[in-house]
């Protein structure tokens, strides 16, 4: 594969997958009709899930409830599938389009654009899952919705993302995890751990 050959294929999916004007317009305006009032500990987070909740916003969670770490079990999965189609029906959004919700914000563009309406969505998410924190709920969300694979990476897969981040003159730093997930179909953090681990394993080799 040719070292821009992420880059446009990247492209070339995100242009399927582009909006309609409609839909964008839509979404920039948005004003989310939550369905039930939402608890104390789900206020603290200020950053609408995008990020880990500071040791501060831990602290203040744990005076109302204990954080549930670990894995999800298949009730906390039900329940954020309930919410999206709960969501779904309340704001009159289509069911399958899920990948706005899933990036909420594209290159420099924000699909959502008020800050208060994205964490009102995620809110709305974590509905029911009291012990779990914003940023918990909206990656659990994005794994089961995220058409990505569960499986080790293969040599092909290695060779792509060094070449890309390693040989691409063009490369768009802001977007290079993101373009790799794309057409890997891989999260951006397990991009980022891969190439991380492909870098120590390298470092291990050329100073054995």
């Amino acid at each position: 594969m040719d070292l821009d050959d992420v880059t446009l294929l990247a492209q070339q999916i995100r242009e399927t997958n582009k909006l309609s004007t409609k839909d964008a317009m839509y979404l920039r305006s948005l004003c989310i009709q939550l369905k039930n009032p939402v608890l104390p500990q789900h206020e603290i987070e200020t950053r609408a899930g995008s990020r880990p909740p500071t040791h501060e916003e831990i602290k203040k969670f744990e005076e109302i409830e204990t954080i549930k770490k670990g894995c999800y079990n298949a009730l906390e999965d039900k329940i954020i599938v309930h919410n999206w189609k709960e969501f779904c029906k309340l704001n009159r959004w289509n069911l399958k389009e899920v990948e706005p919700f899933l990036l909420l914000r594209e290159e420099n563009k924000t699909y959502i654009r008020s800050k208060k309406e994205r964490k009102r969505f995620v809110q709305f998410l974590a509905d029911g899952l009291p012990n779990r924190t914003l940023y918990s709920v909206y990656h659990r969300f994005r794994t089961l919705y995220a058409d990505n694979f569960q499986r080790r990476f293969y040599p092909d897969e290695d060779r792509m993302i060094l070449d890309h981040l390693e040989h691409n003159i063009n490369l768009d730093q802001r977007r290079k995890y993101t373009d790799l997930a794309r057409v890997l179909k891989r999260t951006r953090i397990s991009i980022w751990r891969r190439y991380k681990l492909l870098k120590k394993k390298r470092y291990g080799r050329e100073n054995y």
